[in-house]
């Protein structure tokens, strides 16, 4: 047995030796000593690591076992230590502690000492970050008031910036020392008076024999602070220390730190490496003198690495074991998601023990929408959101809202305008159930539909009816605690991820009570939504839960938790800048330069020691090497990472190779012409046989051709849709698709419409019968103050903020001239006598149209806005728009079937004179052909094109063909269009005559 602390520092030329020095050093001694040694690991994947290791470098024969030393993170080494002993106090835990500090924060802001930034919960979790790091550094309040306020003071007078920095620094001050005064009060403990409880009272530690097998602070996150060295060397019942690194490192800065540190330790050198490793080589590319691959995105970067391990297997077969294979990245996400899909899809096994943030988890993401729900106060899209949410139920044997319940609920709000109140969505749901107020049976099925949903909606806000006012922080934690009980998706045991969404539930569930039993127990501030958001929102970004994923073939490992694996092959991959190495995290409240006097490391320290890390790595593999990086992320560029040229450097013999190019993906050999039904098996393969059995994708049926389309007769209206998008009238004419409506800010352009419509038609009407002539120039101020009186009465049933905006559109402004004013004038400058006047007109019959092969007779109904008989036998043809559509012919055949439908009224022979659009979107008036020759033609040529579009209705020719692209931009059934996924079809001749 060991009798007298020894300090060593074991100095290691490789990671091979790193291991190596671990496991002498950990497992040495019988199993009574190996249970009493703690080995300090930065990660808890990097524990499960080094576990792998220790049992491949001592477990030499099958079946053979081993006694395991405890692999702890400095996190779960002060845990192991705390209920190893008898505390004189109650252990804190992290929301006790930020709760102190809180209500620490406010005491300082009550005695006069005020912050120059406001108090928002985020802050506090700074604060607390900014203590702890202070007194991990043995740094005090005392020390952090004196050195900042003494180098700030002499400058507060003359500089704002100084000024407040001070301010910022009396009250972080005052906030530290009333934490500490309430913990001391509460008999409480966290870790900084525990670690002075240990040293002070001498208590003797469970563990003999620590192996630190992680560096200090700058070297890593997850490393030891200059407290912990002190803890070590000082505390009782330790009698060897070794602290292992490898020559990198302590040549980074690491060895002048840990001399410092621990002046009188002695250093020794690691055990060589007894077999010489496999030749190692660096796989690059075949192409180019480059020492790294270089990727599109990180999904072509894993694929390709998947294509080398693949091609890596074929060339020694049998001697390449996947789960001696390394994938490392800088950090785990993305990198897990897209490893998963990818790995799967080459049906390459993988596995990961990496941390994962619980934010990322769907019952998180759901309590994000429940959050989200009451700070809207339950606005249309928030409520919308919460009940397709497939992670929140209503609770009970209740069944789910159908889709189209929660659809209905979408459009019947936007309709009636609802901007959030969750008291109204109960009410609605009354009057929709019942009924009430429904303008057409259109609306009134629609909100029937919609009534289910509205009442689930207004259930779900019931039951978070506490969280809508302000109430204390406790009563606000256990409300959304309880909701989540009840209504949070609970997985079954079938779920392909039932242990996982279960684990995620349960640290949700484990976060809402700490926080609610801490704000008990030390300070219940009284809370609005808002406070509860905020701090609900960032509890849960900075946990993590770790999901075991896969249990064989390749790892995906950080880059912290890599230098503990044993790998033969070794892929270093994300290669990019911001991530190798990975960005500081920057103090909120000071720069680096004002917090180095005490104890803050300079950034060059911090890139010496990634440096060093990196070259590590570069040696880790014992046969093969490869670096990656990409180029695209999220459609930005991102430069390689500095770090790349120091592959150059690594002692590694370059070994061409190029990316594999057999099909290894499904998706591969799905897309190939014809599919490698052989490379497919399982739901694949089922697929591309149900594929191969359907019909041929250059039959008409794929390209818009449907069962022959016989309507009673043709709205001149929907043949002009027809004439601008074939698809576009089958989804609206033939399958009786509803558009979806999009909030309007104002009248919608079809409401619009309308107003402009009655306007005119109710001017023209009274126009007719109180003058009963032409409106003349000399009329001109009669007519604009009639229209006047029109408009008025039809404006009064708007709201005020639209009648002024369609009053000034009609009316004009001082810079532009109104619609008003574009009618009468075209009416004044014509001259003609108007003999009659025909308003809203309309018709259904059989009309003689010209086709291509002579005259057709086809039953045509539409409805004219007006037709104006005029003295000379003309008539004046005028339609009324809001734009003209693109494939217009609407109105040309409203003057040839006006012309056949009056031919003899009153007793005379009526020709086609004037045939003009009045377009509302610019004010102007657009003529069909400038003069008869172009009319004429104009005519004949809509005539054409109607007999050309009915029949293609009767052939069922409806491809999603739009007669200008830009049409599909606004298009209501862009959801249900197939034109971006079919080929030009057979039919060109007919779409072009159409």
């Amino acid at each position: 047995m060991i009798t007298r602390r020894d300090v060593r520092l074991v100095r290691t030329a490789s990671l091979h030796e790193y291991q190596r020095a671990l496991t002498a050093a950990a497992c040495a001694g019988g199993p009574a000593l190996v249970r009493r040694t703690a080995v300090l690991v930065p990660t808890r994947a990097a524990a499960v690591q080094l576990q792998r290791t220790f049992e491949h470098l001592r477990l030499d024969a099958p079946g053979a076992a081993m006694v395991l030393p405890d692999l702890l993170t400095r996190t779960e080494w002060y845990e192991r230590l705390r209920l190893s002993q008898d505390t004189p106090g109650e252990w804190l835990t992290a929301f006790d502690r930020e709760v102190l500090l809180q209500s620490g924060a406010h005491e300082a802001i009550t005695e006069g000492i005020l912050p120059p930034f406001h108090l928002r919960p985020a802050l506090y979790g700074e604060m607390l970050e900014l203590y702890d790091e202070l007194r991990r550094r043995q740094r005090g309040g005392g020390d952090f008031e004196r050195l900042l306020a003494g180098e700030l003071e002499p400058r507060a007078s003359t500089d704002r910036g100084a000024e407040r920095m001070l301010r910022q620094t009396l009250f972080l001050a005052a906030a530290f020392r009333s934490y500490e005064r309430r913990m001391a009060d509460a008999g409480g403990l966290d870790e900084h008076a525990f670690r002075n409880w240990l040293i002070d009272a001498r208590v003797e530690l469970k563990y003999a024999r620590v192996i630190v097998a992680v560096g200090d602070r700058v070297v890593e996150p997850g490393g030891l602070w200059p407290a912990d060295f002190d803890l070590l060397v000082r505390a009782a019942g330790v009698d060897r220390i070794d602290i292992v690194a490898t020559d990198a490192q302590l040549a980074a800065g690491l060895h002048a730190r840990i001399h410092d540190l621990l002046p009188a330790i002695d250093e020794l050198r690691g055990t060589p490496v007894d077999a010489p490793l496999d030749e190692r080589v660096l796989v690059v590319p075949s192409e180019g003198d480059a020492l790294f691959h270089t990727s599109r995105d990180r999904e072509d970067e894993i694929a390709a690495v998947v294509r080398r391990v693949k091609a890596r297997r074929r060339e020694t077969p049998g001697a390449v074991r996947l789960d001696r294979t390394a994938v490392i990245v800088a950090r785990p996400l993305p990198y897990v998601y897209v490893a998963r899909g990818v790995f799967e899809a080459a049906r390459v096994p993988f596995q990961c023990d990496d941390a994962l943030p619980l934010a990322a988890e769907p019952g998180a993401a759901a309590l994000d929408l429940v959050l989200a729900f009451v700070s809207s106060r339950a606005s249309r899209s928030a409520t919308v959101a919460l009940l397709r949410s497939p992670h929140v139920t209503l609770g009970g044997d209740a069944p789910p809202i159908p889709p189209d319940a929660v659809e209905a609920l979408d459009r019947a709000l936007a309709d009636i305008g609802y901007s959030g109140d969750p008291a109204r969505l109960g009410r609605l749901a009354d009057e929709w159930e019942q009924g009430q107020a429904a303008t057409d049976p259109r609306t009134a099925a629609l909100r029937r539909r919609a009534a289910s949903a509205a009442r689930a909606g207004a259930t779900l806000a019931d039951h978070l009816a506490l969280l809508f006012d302000a109430a204390p922080a406790s009563a606000h934690l256990e409300a959304l605690g309880r909701f989540v009980l009840a209504h949070g998706h609970v997985p079954g045991p079938t779920d392909a991820e039932y242990g996982r969404l279960l684990r995620a539930r349960a640290a949700l569930l484990m976060l809402l009570d700490g926080l609610a039993s801490a704000h008990r127990r030390h300070g219940d501030l009284r809370w609005t939504i808002d406070d509860l958001a905020a701090t609900v929102r960032r509890w849960i970004e900075s946990h993590t839960f770790s999901p075991r994923s896969g249990e064989a073939g390749v790892h995906l490992v950080d880059a912290t938790a890599a230098r503990f694996g044993v790998f033969d092959d070794v892929h270093l991959v994300g290669l990019v800048e911001g991530e190798w190495p990975s960005p500081p995290r920057r103090n909120v409240f000071y720069s680096p330069v004002l917090l180095q006097p005490l104890g803050w490391p300079a950034e060059t320290a911090r890139l010496a020691a990634a440096r060093a890390s990196f070259a590590d790595l570069l040696g880790l593999a014992r046969q093969r090497t490869s670096v990656s990086h990409f180029l695209l992320e999220d459609d930005s560029l991102v430069g390689p990472a500095a770090l790349l040229d120091d592959v150059a450097r690594a002692a590694l013999t370059p070994l061409a190779r190029g990316d594999a190019a057999e099909l290894i993906f499904t998706a591969e050999a799905l897309a190939v012409r014809p599919a490698v039904a052989a490379a497919l098996s399982g739901e694949p393969a089922a697929w591309l046989r149900l594929r191969h059995a359907r019909t041929e994708a250059t039959h008409e049926s794929f390209h818009g051709t449907a069962l022959p389309h016989l309507p009673r007769t043709h709205s001149v209206g929907a043949v002009e849709l027809y004439a601008q998008c074939p698809f576009k009238y089958f989804a609206r004419h033939v399958l009786r698709l509803e558009e979806e409506s999009d909030d309007e800010i104002g009248l919608t352009p079809r409401e619009r419409g309308i107003v402009l419509h009655e306007v005119f038609h109710a001017f023209f009407e009274r126009w007719q019968a109180e003058v009963g002539r032409v409106v003349t120039p000399a009329d001109l101020p009669r007519a604009r103050a009639l229209l006047e009186d029109v408009m008025a009465a039809r404006l009064a049933h708007l709201s005020p903020s639209d009648a002024g905006i369609e009053r000034t559109r009609l009316l004009g402004s001082p810079v532009a001239a109104g619609l008003a004013d574009l009618v009468l004038r075209m009416e004044a400058e014509r001259g003609v006598p108007v003999v009659d006047r025909r308003l809203e007109e309309r018709f259904d019959g059989v009309f003689e149209l010209l086709g291509t092969d002579g005259a057709r007779r086809l039953p045509i109904r539409g409805v004219v806005d007006r037709i104006d008989l005029l003295a000379d036998g003309a008539l004046r043809v005028i339609d009324y728009k809001s734009s003209v559509p693109p494939a217009a012919l609407q109105l040309a055949i409203y003057a040839v079937t006006a012309a056949q439908r009056l031919q003899g009224h009153r007793g005379r022979r009526w020709t086609v004179g004037e045939v003009s659009y009045v377009v509302f979107n610019g004010a102007r008036v657009r003529p069909v052909g400038r003069n008869a020759d172009d009319r004429g033609r104009a005519l004949a040529d809509a005539q054409l094109r109607f007999v050309a579009a009915a029949d293609a209705i009767h052939a069922g020719a409806f491809p999603p063909r739009p007669a200008v692209e830009h049409l599909c931009n606004s298009c209501a059934y862009a959801g249900v269009c197939r034109m971006d996924h079919v080929a030009e079809p057979e039919d060109a001749d007919t779409a072009a005559a159409v």
